[in-house]
C-alpha cells in the first residue's frame, strides 16, 4: 500500500519529468471546457435527409449520409451557396440535346409501331422493326423529325427541371413539406412536366407525324404500307413546315396543339410517379446499403427502377396520346381506343409499343437524373 501510495505521490509531485501534472490538467479542463457534439440518431439523420431542400442538401449543410455538418457550415464562417439557376438551365439545354440524340431512334419505333394498323407490324421486335426500317428507308428514317423535337425538348426539358426545384423547395420548406415530402415529390414532379408541356407539345406534334411517315400517307390512301411503312406509294417528302401550315389551315393555331390534354394525362402522372419513386428509392438505397445517399451508383439504380415503372404503367395513354396527334382528322380518344382493340383484337393491343418505350425511357431517366444531380452541383455558387 505504501508503494501504491509512493507511486502516486510521485506522478502527482512531477517526479516525471517533462510531464503535466494531474492537478494541472484537470485546473485546465475545468477553465476551458470544450464543447462536446451529441451523434443525432440514425431515425433524425434519416428524416433531415428527406426533408431538406436542394440548395440546403448540395450548399454544405448535409453530408452525403443527412448527418449535420460541422463547424463550416455554421453561421459567421461564410454564407452558404445557392443555386445559379441560369447555370442550371444552361446545362439542362445541353443535358436535353445529349439524351435525344442517343434516344431518338427507339422513339421513332415507338411512334411508328403505335400508330401502325398493319398486324404485321405487331408481329416484329424492336430491334426487327429497328433494321427492316434502316434496310426500306435508311439510316436517317431513324432520325426523321430529330430537329423537330430537339427544338422544343430542350426548352420543355430545360422548363421541367427549373420548375420541378423550385417548386420542390418550395415545398419543402413549409410545415406540410416536412411532414408529408412524398407528397411534395410527387405534386412537384406533376406540375412540372404540365408547365413544360405548354412549349413542347407543337413540336412534339409535327415530329411525331414526321416520324410517322409513310404509315400516315398509306392509312390515308387505304394502300398498304408493309410492316414498316416503306412499301407504300411514294410522294415527296414532307417538312415539319408542311405539316405546320396543314395544321394550321385545317385546326387554325389549336392544331399545333392537338392533344395536349392526352399529352399531360400521360406525362404528368408520370413524371409524379418517376420523382417519388426516385427520391424514396435513393433515401432508402442510402439509409439501408452501404451506397450514400447521393452516390452515382445509387443514382443510376433509382432512376432506372423508377423510369421503368413509369413508363410501365403510362403506356396505355402514351398509345392513344400518339394516336390522336398523329390523326389526320379529330376523333375522340374513344374512338381511337376502339380502333385499337379492334386492330390487336383484344385489349392487350393497348400495350403496342410497350418494349421500345420501357428501352427509351429507362436509360433516359438515368441520363435525366445523373445529368440532372450534376447540374445542380455544378450550379451551386
Amino acid at each position: 500500500l505504501g508503494a501504491r501510495r509512493g507511486g502516486r505521490d510521485a506522478v502527482t509531485s512531477g517526479a516525471c519529468q517533462g510531464r503535466p501534472r494531474v492537478a494541472d490538467m484537470v485546473g485546465t479542463l475545468s477553465r476551458d471546457p470544450e464543447p462536446v457534439d451529441i451523434p443525432q440518431p440514425a431515425s433524425l439523420r434519416k428524416r433531415v435527409l428527406r426533408t431538406f431542400t436542394t440548395d440546403e442538401m448540395l450548399g454544405g449543410v448535409l453530408e452525403p449520409h443527412g448527418a449535420p455538418a460541422q463547424a463550416g457550415a455554421q453561421a459567421g464562417q461564410g454564407s452558404r451557396p445557392v443555386l445559379d439557376y441560369s447555370c442550371f438551365a444552361l446545362s439542362c439545354f445541353a443535358l436535353a440535346g445529349a439524351e435525344a440524340t442517343v434516344l431518338y431512334p427507339f422513339e421513332v419505333v415507338k411512334t411508328r409501331q403505335q400508330v401502325a394498323t398493319s398486324t404485321d407490324a405487331l408481329r416484329l421486335g424492336t430491334v426487327q422493326y429497328m433494321r427492316a426500317l434502316v434496310r426500306d428507308q435508311g439510316v436517317r428514317s431513324l432520325y426523321r423529325g430529330f430537329l423537330w423535337s430537339v427544338v422544343g425538348s430542350m426548352p420543355a426539358e430545360m422548363s421541367y427541371y427549373l420548375s420541378y426545384t423550385l417548386l420542390k423547395d418550395t415545398m419543402l420548406a413549409t410545415p406540410t413539406g416536412q411532414a408529408y415530402p412524398s407528397a411534395a415529390y410527387l405534386v412537384s414532379g406533376g406540375l412540372a412536366d404540365a408547365i413544360s408541356l405548354v412549349l413542347g407539345v407543337p413540336a412534339d406534334v409535327i415530329s411525331q407525324r414526321l416520324q410517322a411517315e409513310g404509315l400516315l400517307q398509306a392509312g390515308a390512301a387505304g394502300a398498304s404500307a408493309g410492316p414498316v411503312g416503306g412499301q407504300g406509294p411514294r410522294r415527296a417528302p414532307v417538312t415539319g413546315w408542311d405539316i405546320a401550315r396543314e395544321l394550321y389551315r385545317g385546326q387554325g393555331i389549336r392544331g399545333l396543339w392537338t392533344g395536349v390534354g392526352a399529352t399531360v394525362a400521360v406525362y404528368s402522372p408520370s413524371s409524379a410517379v418517376f420523382w417519388v419513386s426516385y427520391e424514396n428509392s435513393k433515401t432508402l438505397l442510402g439509409a439501408n446499403t452501404p451506397l450514400r445517399a447521393e452516390s452515382l451508383a445509387t443514382q443510376v439504380l433509382a432512376s432506372s427502377w423508377s423510369g421503368a415503372l413509369a413508363a410501365s404503367i403510362t403506356t396505355p395513354l402514351d398509345l392513344l396520346k400518339t394516336r390522336l396527334q398523329c390523326a389526320p382528322a379529330p376523333k375522340p380518344m374513344a374512338a381511337h381506343m376502339r380502333d385499337v382493340v379492334r386492330e390487336a383484337g383484344g385489349v392487350h393491343g393497348l400495350l403496342r409499343g410497350f418494349v421500345p418505350r420501357v428501352l427509351s425511357q429507362t436509360p433516359r431517366a438515368i441520363m435525366q437524373t445523373v445529368g440532372y444531380e450534376m447540374a445542380l452541383r455544378w450550379s451551386m455558387r
